[in-house]
């Protein structure tokens, strides 16, 4: 079987971009690659982009797919925004990593994205490397959450990503699962039980008729066992095992 695409792994990664003016900036960097933003339900608040995309503005108790970090629940970033800034500049456009906080937000921001993608018509454009979408969501219990849920539902993700990739095959546009765990980062000292891994594998094994065309990108921190276990595990997909975090926004 073939393994899905992935982009090179010497990108340069601008991450947490939840502000339509900082979003200007980095576009304008040719030297940022990729770009990582936070999505979660709040308010949106900025009378220019407001004009723009023609989005009311008058009330800020009305909750709506936002581009912001927790605990943060105002944003002057819209996902309509975010895309027709990226999708704008076409040739240029960087991949996107659409970090889900909220499973409320997941339909509406994909749905978004692929109008902005029609828009801008960049199927028609001659890409030198496919934009990538990295649809990226803490979806299990990990360490330190044995009796906690994950925020945002598994079977919901999936199934809801799922639809829409099955739906929008593209020439110049490929998904990625960026699929996590949640954590307390107060646990990361006795690391990922091998029950942890079984359970990322049962969904993805779930899911495979999505999940066998898509790359897979997983972060390992302290595992007991070597980093490629899901690779041995379910090797006809394409992986990339980080094994730490860190803050620097070159490569992934």
């Amino acid at each position: 079987m073939t393994k899905p695409y992935l982009p090179s792994v010497h990108q340069t990664w601008a991450h947490s971009v939840c502000d339509r003016h900082t979003l200007a900036n980095i576009l304008s960097e040719q030297k940022v690659t990729a770009i990582e933003t936070d999505i979660l339900m709040g308010s949106f608040h900025d009378e220019i982009a407001a004009a723009i995309v023609n989005v009311s503005n008058s009330n800020l108790e009305e909750r709506v797919p936002i581009m912001a970090h927790p605990p943060s629940r105002i944003s002057n970033l819209t996902p309509e925004i975010f895309f027709d800034m990226v999708f704008g500049c076409q040739e240029k456009a960087p991949h996107i990593k659409l970090d889900f906080k909220e499973i409320e937000t997941v339909q509406s921001v994909l749905s978004s994205l692929m109008d902005s993608y029609s828009k801008h018509c960049m199927d028609d454009l001659n890409l030198d490397e496919k934009l990538c979408v990295y649809l990226n969501a803490d979806v299990l219990a990990g360490p330190g959450m044995q009796n906690e849920s994950a925020k945002v539902d598994a079977e919901d993700f999936m199934n809801i990503c799922s639809e829409i990739i099955l739906k929008n095959q593209t020439s110049n546009l490929v998904w990625a699962f960026s699929l996590g765990w949640r954590t307390d980062p107060r646990a990361y000292g006795n690391g990922y039980e091998d029950d942890h891994v079984d359970d990322m594998l049962d969904l993805i094994k779930r899911h495979s008729k999505v999940t066998e065309n898509v790359g897979m990108l997983f972060n390992l921190i302290n595992h007991r066992q070597p980093t490629n276990f899901i690779v041995k595990s379910y090797p006809f997909h394409r992986y990339r095992s980080c094994s730490k975090c860190s803050s620097i926004n070159k490569g992934f």
